[in-house]
């Protein structure tokens, strides 16, 4: 494993939660790659701290779905299989809808117009894709916060599962599947439509909906 895990300047946020962002980002990225396997003293090495926080991320990454681990067997990075990302998706379009439903019934003017505005930036990015994960992060994230509801904050790491699944998809061909959603989500969002915006996010996820035979054809990918 090289020494590409070096950790940011450290910011004012638990040692443990900057361990997992970093792992987190590495195995999204491709840096570690699925069946790798992982030891807590070589990733604490590399990353400048004790056994202890590494612990504790890996453990949140196992809850996350982006490793797994097996006690006294091995700690690696998840497998992708058909299943997996059907149900990681599955998963995602149950709960960015319910978090769509609640931010669209409760954001203020204010928030509703940041919210328009974040949105923009995902359906901006075209076939880019790390133009659109890193908007469509952003664009979730302001969404769990504004839902009001925090118990949804404890399931924010799932968007990191979703950015992972999504990387191994033909990206063009899935841009073209978001295209016209996010133009009925901005709809919804104006017309403060929680239903609709609901269905658009399920949909977004391939639960339910016209393309939900794309997301099926995914089997032959993995």
């Amino acid at each position: 494993m090289s020494a590409l895990l070096a950790l940011d300047t450290p910011q004012p946020q638990r040692l443990s939660d900057m361990v997992f962002v970093r792992l987190a980002d590495a195995i999204v990225q491709g840096e570690l790659a699925p069946g790798q396997s992982l030891r807590d003293q070589d990733l604490a090495d590399q990353l400048g701290v004790s056994r202890m926080p590494v612990r504790e991320a890996l453990q949140r990454l196992e809850r996350a779905g982006l490793i797994e681990m097996a006690a006294s067997r091995y700690t690696r990075v998840a497998e992708l299989t058909p299943q997996r990302v059907r149900e990681t998706m599955e998963h995602a379009g149950y709960l960015y809808g319910s978090i769509i439903r609640l931010a669209t019934k409760r954001m203020t003017d204010e928030q509703a117009e940041t919210a328009l505005a974040l949105l923009g930036k995902v359906a901006a990015s075209g076939t880019d894709d790390e133009a659109y994960h890193e908007a469509n992060r952003a664009f979730n994230d302001f969404m769990i916060e504004v839902c009001g509801n925090s118990n949804f904050c404890l399931r924010s790491d799932l968007l990191y599962s979703v950015q992972w699944v999504v990387r191994h998809f033909p990206f063009a061909e899935y841009a073209m599947v978001l295209r016209a959603q996010h133009e009925r989500l901005a709809g919804a969002l104006v017309d403060r439509d929680a239903d609709e915006a609901e269905r658009i996010v399920r949909e977004m996820y391939g639960v339910d909906g016209e393309h939900a035979a794309f997301f099926a054809g995914l089997d032959q990918t993995f």
